[in-house]
């Protein structure tokens, strides 16, 4: 089965970038193990996107040419990093890892009762969410067909303009399985490396078993998490890359060793995020201003000089091709022209008000339940709020397509919430002030209310923003 050549390609870089004897600053095996496959899986993204523009430009996508482009990158990894590989592949197997018994069983547990099953869902249940029906999918099936990843004639504008990454890694699974069984593995494989990246942070901050036990299973039970896990959507991809480029800036700031490597990495990261969801960057804008601040401060010429190039590079070899066809074919990168006024996600007029209008209405529909009485309390609330802020829930554009509000009372992948995961958030900030690290406890909250509100202070509510907002909640 050629769908093999990737799964190969990814244990290569994994064994490529496995540091067997890093100076990094955490020696673990099973933090570096982790942050190997982390870096496998930006790398694969990569390829997926390189194969899918070089191919088009000559209309050669199809089996022959990305079989043909998966063999050269596997021998061309195997070629740069053979000796490397070699003895990865017994420093790997060697390792002893030591968790005690109690951990191990959790493990297990997590392992067969949630993630196995999840697995075994995205494999053998096909794709058939409504986005995934309307364009994801069949935006692969128009590539394959056309043998291009170029617009093209249609009535779901959807298809031609949103963010493509998703969909290029589907359509390099789709055409060497010749089968579209694996589309939902995307998403499964960014779920599986959020809780890599999440755990990794933990680590980071020398925060031991117990702590990054309880993580994974406050986000193995964030319903949006697992919802979906099991879908073409795009929203756990998109979460992936921003918190690898949150992990690695944390890297970035915490040492000066492998500064190349951790920023080549970050940048991927942030420009394939963007290329997933174009609101990852208002998410990462905060961050991007605090590592140039970092680096300015730091006052390393070198290390500036190869920052600002490899920001450059990465923009222009990831983002500029899309946002220049966009430009060309529909007159503006987002191609927002050819939407309906109403159907635009932009806010009419941005705002204080509308902003605080938004948030309230975000935070509503994250502790919703599928209980009437509940929420027609809420309803009011929301409303009483409006009313002291001068606003209405339904002012005119600030609702996606006009819509009235109304309180989400229903669980699915796009508007699940979660009153525990509100109640733990809170919880966690009221401990915050008893912490040790207040001050940057405190700072990564105030900085995560300013992403969560220039999301609302720039887009229209919807009732699905949830699950736009799930990079931000999962941080």
């Amino acid at each position: 089965m050629y769908i093999l050549l990737i799964l190969l390609a990814f244990i290569l870089l994994t064994l490529s970038f496995f540091e067997s004897h890093s100076i990094s600053i955490e020696h673990s095996y099973l933090f570096k193990i982790r942050l190997a496959t982390i870096k496998a899986f930006i790398g694969i993204a990569f390829f997926s996107y390189i194969i899918c523009e070089t191919l088009s430009l000559f209309n050669t996508f199809s089996l022959n040419y990305v079989l043909i482009s998966w063999v050269l990158i596997n021998g061309i990894i195997i070629f740069l990093n053979k000796e490397k590989i070699k003895l990865n592949v017994f420093s790997v197997f060697s390792q002893k890892i030591i968790i005690p018994k109690k951990e191990k069983n959790i493990l297990f547990f997590i392992s067969f009762v949630i993630i196995l099953p999840l697995l075994l869902l995205a494999i053998f249940i096909p794709p058939n969410n409504w986005d995934s029906m309307a364009y994801h999918l069949p935006r692969v099936e128009h590539w394959i067909q056309n043998k291009n990843i170029y617009p093209y004639p249609t009535n779901i504008v959807r298809q031609v303009l949103t963010s493509p990454l998703s969909e290029y890694i589907i359509a390099n699974f789709q055409i060497l399985a010749s089968t579209d069984s694996f589309s939902n593995l995307v998403q499964f494989a960014s779920f599986i490396f959020i809780l890599f990246s999440a755990t990794l942070f933990f680590s980071i901050l020398k925060i031991g078993m117990k702590g990054q036990l309880f993580l994974l299973l406050a986000l193995l039970s964030l319903p949006m998490m697992l919802f979906q896990a099991t879908t073409t959507q795009t929203d756990l991809l998109a979460s992936f890359f921003f918190l690898s480029f949150i992990l690695f800036a944390l890297l970035i700031i915490r040492t000066e060793a492998n500064f190349k490597t951790n920023f080549i990495f970050l940048a991927l990261s942030l420009t394939l995020g963007i290329l997933t969801k174009y609101h990852i960057a208002i998410f990462a804008a905060p961050i991007v201003l605090y590592l140039l601040f970092v680096l300015l401060k730091k006052k390393n010429n070198a290390n500036i000089i190869f920052a600002v190039l490899i920001s450059c590079l990465t923009i222009a070899i990831i983002l500029v091709p899309l946002f220049a066809r966009n430009i060309y074919f529909f007159g503006s990168i987002t191609g927002k022209d050819l939407f309906d006024e109403n159907a635009t996600i932009v806010n009419s007029t941005i705002s204080i008000q509308n902003m605080l209008s938004n948030n309230f209405k975000h935070i509503v529909d994250f502790i919703s339940l599928p209980v009437n009485g509940y929420n027609n309390l809420l309803f009011s609330v929301n409303h009483s709020l409006h009313n002291l802020i001068g606003v209405s829930e339904n002012m005119p554009g600030n609702n996606w397509a006009g819509e009235l509000f109304t309180v989400n009372n229903y669980l699915n992948e796009d508007t699940a919430g979660s009153i525990i995961h509100a109640a733990l958030i809170i919880l966690s900030l009221i401990l915050v002030f008893k912490s040790k690290h207040k001050t940057k406890l405190l700072l990564l909250f105030a900085y995560c209310f300013i992403a969560f509100s220039l999301y609302g202070l720039l887009f229209r509510y919807t009732p699905f923003d949830i699950r736009l907002l799930l990079p931000v909640l999962i941080l």
